[in-house]
């Protein structure tokens, strides 16, 4: 537990103490939403700043969406677009690889997700881009980033507004997750098209970022880990495992925030109401109390137990969007 002065929140790194923030919404909100700007509550939550029983509805009737079928419909668009981008590299000899592929391959999937214009990809990752500069506090970045917000909104709200006028007008819509966020309903209520439009902007924000560090991080370690390469390459079946390993070893999100709704001791030192406080999946991820030899990368754990990390979060808000990022990591060690 510490209290950073300067900024004024708390970070907590304890896995007993996590797990039970994560695992109590009902005292620990969501509402002020991710990152250290404190900023007032949303009119109409949705999602990562909602809580229950509102994030509840909602994330039961996206993860009937987000069907396993969805997924796999996608695995041929990821390899062919992870071969295009190889072979770019292959021709030119050499590249940075984050701005040649763990950047680039993200945004296009989800812009193929969603169903919109290949060519808008750019748009994307320049949006995100200012996004994840104001979540981590980056000063001077609240103009940019409610700049890139306010584009999204209307991006994303024309979109989904044009693909109701198509279920409208009887034809046949496109099979992706627009369609299906537009017409899935749970316990008789649907998405209302605003809110459809709202989630493709949380989708295409949490998709990018945190899968754009996956893959980095994954390239890292097939290069500084002594024999991965070789073995990733002889027994194929360790990929997933190599994966997993990664998420835990170099967790893409260090930790989200919480405020408590009242004041709440953690660890012996009582949080004021409202106090953002970051919970660090990373310290979970090296616990020496959870995992044998921590900071080592290793392929020989258990596979059940490695699924334990908090590579993509814990409890309610698990990230929703954790089967298309594991598959973009698949077919990207696959591929290379």
């Amino acid at each position: 537990m510490h209290h950073h002065v300067e900024r004024d929140f708390m970070t907590v790194a304890r896995t007993d103490d996590i797990i039970d923030i994560l695992r109590s919404p009902d005292r620990w909100s969501s509402r002020f939403r991710n990152g250290l700007t404190r900023v007032p509550p949303a009119d109409e939550p949705m999602l990562l700043d909602a809580d229950p029983p509102t994030h509840t509805w909602q994330r039961r009737l996206l993860q009937k969406a987000w069907t396993p079928r969805l997924i796999g419909r996608l695995e041929p668009r990821v390899r062919a677009i992870a071969d295009e981008l190889v072979d770019r590299v292959a021709t030119d000899g050499a590249c940075e690889f984050h701005h040649a592929y763990s950047s680039v391959l993200p945004v296009r999937m989800i812009a193929e997700l969603v169903g919109v214009p290949d060519a808008d990809h750019e748009r994307f990752a320049a949006w995100s881009a200012a996004r994840v500069e104001v979540t981590a506090g980056t000063p001077g970045s609240e103009g940019p980033a409610a700049a890139a917000s306010a584009e999204m909104a209307d991006y994303f709200l024309d979109h989904t507004l044009a693909r109701r006028a198509l279920l409208a007008s009887g034809a046949t819509p496109p099979e992706d997750f627009t369609t299906l966020a537009l017409v899935t309903t749970h316990d008789g209520r649907a998405l209302t098209d605003a809110e459809v439009a709202r989630v493709l902007q949380l989708l295409t924000l949490g998709g990018i970022e945190t899968t754009t560090l996956l893959l980095g991080n994954l390239l890292h370690r097939v290069i500084t880990e002594p024999g991965l390469a070789d073995a990733l390459r002889h027994r194929p079946h360790l990929v997933e495992l190599a994966i997993e390993e990664s998420l835990r070893v170099d967790s893409p999100t260090l930790g989200l925030f919480r405020t408590p709704n009242e004041p709440t001791t953690v660890a012996g030192t009582c949080i004021a109401a409202d106090t953002k406080t970051m919970v660090l999946f990373a310290a979970v991820n090296r616990d020496p109390a959870r995992w044998s030899e921590p900071d080592e990368f290793r392929l020989d754990r258990d596979p059940v137990a490695l699924r334990r990390h908090l590579g993509f979060g814990h409890g309610a808000h698990l990230c929703l969007g954790a089967p298309l990022a594991r598959l973009e990591g698949r077919v990207t060690l696959e591929t290379i």
